[in-house]
C-alpha cells in the first residue's frame, strides 16, 4: 500500500503534468548536491541518517557521471585555454 508522502507526490505529479516521482528520488537528488557542492561524506551521511557508507554512495550513484564530467572539466589543462 502506498505511503501517504507517496500519494501526495503522486497526485501533485499529475495535476503539474509531469512524470511520476518517487520519494527516493529526492534522496538521490540530495546526495548529489551536497556530493557537488564538496561537502564531506561523514556530513552528508550524518544529516540523511545514514550510518553505512554504502547508502551515499547507491544514492549518489545516480548523478555520479555528471559530477566525474563536472571535475574532469574544471581539472583539464585544455578546458581553461579560452579563459
Amino acid at each position: 500500500m502506498p505511503s501517504g508522502l507517496f500519494q501526495v507526490l503522486e497526485r501533485r505529479c499529475e495535476q503539474a503534468g509531469i512524470a511520476r516521482i518517487h520519494p527516493h528520488q529526492f534522496r538521490h537528488t540530495y546526495a548529489h548536491k551536497l556530493v557537488q557542492a564538496n561537502v564531506n561524506d561523514a556530513d552528508i551521511m550524518y544529516t540523511a541518517g545514514w550510518k553505512d557508507r554504502g547508502m551515499l554512495m547507491r544514492y549518489g550513484a545516480s548523478a555520479a557521471a555528471e559530477r566525474a564530467i563536472e571535475a574532469s572539466r574544471r581539472a583539464s589543462p585544455a578546458d581553461r585555454l579560452a579563459e
